[in-house]
């Protein structure tokens, strides 16, 4: 699902700037040529230009300044602005009309200049479908998601986008830009910190090896000292070594030590 969506986002982008610039290289033309100023075809400049600028912040500012990172209000904001100009744009354009470019009486202009003209309403009607399409896609896949999921205050952080900002990334993650602290973390993390709780947390060797659960290593260690206590000594030498303060497990060891290696049966001192 990842290529489809990041596939999708560039080529509605690259689409959405090839026909911004054809709209402004037509109203700019028009203008030279007629050598007054148009306000309807003025005012379809000025849209052409701010969708320039939107589009060089979801194409360059975002991924290199952000790390693709935006909040999503700014996203449904430019676009629902930029929807309502090119609306605008087109529908103005419409109002005035020339149906007939021949008679050359269209605001004293040439008949290339008329045409000129007449191309703009396909170019600002297309653009601001482009628009809607981007819009539902954006609403759909994106900010409905967040909003269900985060809440809408999370609209007002940064979320990932693929390239376009049309379609979100998981929004676990969180990214740091610019000495501002955004959001980055892990969902693999996530899982295991959620696994050891669930578990038991887990001790680990000086290799970084796991050992046993912890809670299972505290019953060991608890049983060990039960055994250890209820393990009989004798009782000469027990009374004598508590006297001096030694154990009675290092005498036994050496007893046994030495008839390994003497190879004899060693006495054993008589009970009192």
């Amino acid at each position: 699902m990842v290529q489809p969506r990041r596939n999708t986002s560039v080529f509605l982008r690259t689409v959405e700037l090839v026909t911004t610039v054809a709209i402004l290289c037509l109203s700019g033309s028009i203008l030279a040529k007629v050598g007054h100023d148009i306000p309807r075809v003025s005012f379809t400049t000025t849209v052409a230009a701010i969708d320039i600028l939107y589009l060089g912040y979801v194409g360059l500012f975002v991924p290199v300044a952000l790390n693709n990172t935006t909040p999503s209000f700014v996203i449904l904001g430019a676009q629902s602005a930029v929807w309502i100009l090119y609306l605008g744009s087109w529908a103005a354009i419409a109002a005035h009309f020339p149906t007939d470019c021949t008679t050359n009486s269209w605001e004293n202009s040439s008949t290339a200049t008329c045409r000129s003209y007449q191309a703009l309403l396909p170019f600002t009607l297309f653009n601001w479908l482009l628009y809607s399409v981007e819009g539902t896609l954006f609403l759909s896949y994106s900010y409905v998601n967040e909003v269900v999921n985060y809440g809408l205050g999370h609209t007002f952080r940064p979320s990932p986008f693929y390239w376009g900002s049309i379609f979100a990334l998981d929004l676990g993650l969180v990214r740091q830009c610019c000495g501002v602290l955004l959001f980055r973390h892990s969902s693999e993390k996530d899982e295991t910190r959620r696994g050891d709780l669930e578990g038991g947390a887990t001790r680990r060797d000086a290799n970084g090896g796991e050992i046993a659960p912890a809670e299972n290593g505290i019953l060991e260690e608890e049983e060990a000292k039960i055994v250890a206590a209820e393990q009989p000594t004798p009782a000469g030498h027990g009374v004598h070594d508590h006297a001096r303060g030694m154990a009675t497990v290092p005498e036994r060891r050496s007893i046994q030590s030495n008839r390994s290696v003497t190879g004899g049966e060693s006495v054993r001192p008589a009970r009192v």
